[in-house]
């Protein structure tokens, strides 16, 4: 056998493991199945939210509860409503909860979740009197978050206790 022709066989074969090596490869870390081979993964971007009291306003409009929420996902996100009920650690309703102004999250950052309270009259009373002898207070939040991520509305279940004391107040009571 000549040298050109040796040439000639090893230029004819490069081309074609050329092509062959990444399928063989592919084929290999798919485990030889072609279906997973073909048929593209799709993993979904984890998505979370964290939330944490922050403190809680009295004013002439109203009294207002301020978490941080922080974007724990791996995508931007807009929450553009909340509607809930605030519940006294007894169990009873103080209020509902609607959400100021929408808050925009771009991954791995933080924003502050305002939360209008609009309640009764008689547990309202029985909040304030107790935040004013300077008792701490346990609150639960249990409602329901519109929440846009990637352009599509989810509803997000939000569940959240927390701890309310005159100190945690942006202005004095």
């Amino acid at each position: 056998m000549s040298v050109d022709r040796a040439v000639k066989i090893v230029a004819l074969l490069l081309p074609l493991l050329a092509f062959l090596a990444p399928l063989v490869y592919g084929f290999g870390e798919y485990g030889w199945d072609v279906r997973s081979f073909v048929v593209p993964r799709y993993k979904a971007p984890k998505i979370g939210v964290d939330l944490r009291f922050r403190s809680f306003s009295v004013s002439d409009s109203g009294f207002m509860l301020i978490f941080q929420a922080n974007n724990t996902g791996e995508v931007d996100l807009r929450i553009l409503s909340f509607d809930g009920v605030v519940y006294a650690s007894s169990g009873e309703e103080i209020g509902e909860l609607s959400l100021v102004h929408e808050v925009d999250l771009p991954k791995a950052s933080s924003g502050d979740l305002v939360l209008e309270l609009k309640s009764r009259e008689m547990a309202l009373a029985g909040l304030v009197s107790k935040l004013i002898s300077g008792d701490r207070v346990s609150l639960s939040v249990k409602g329901i978050a519109r929440v846009e991520v990637l352009g599509a509305v989810a509803e997000v279940p939000v569940s959240e206790s927390f701890e309310v004391d005159a100190g945690k107040s942006v202005n004095a009571l």
